[in-house]
């Protein structure tokens, strides 16, 4: 909710983009620095959880643009 009326976000990001944003902060923030005491299956983990994380981003980003119009008719059900 942004109660100050002449503020205009110029750039809307999509889901995409923030979980871009976060898996990078959350890389930064943590995997990276515990790398060396996380074993082959807890990396293996992490990088399923990070691609199916993606994938529920990139389906946002799809519903997102289907309720924008920016896609076209025939992706709808």
């Amino acid at each position: 909710m942004n109660i100050n009326p002449s503020y205009q976000n110029k750039h809307i990001v999509n889901s995409c983009e923030v979980m871009a944003d976060i898996q990078g902060i959350i890389y930064d923030m943590l995997i990276e620095p515990m790398q060396e005491k996380l074993n082959d299956h807890e990396l293996n983990l992490l990088s399923k959880i990070a691609d199916v994380l993606g994938s529920v981003a990139e389906k946002a980003t799809a519903y997102e643009q289907l309720n924008e119009g920016a896609l076209n008719k025939n992706y709808r059900n």
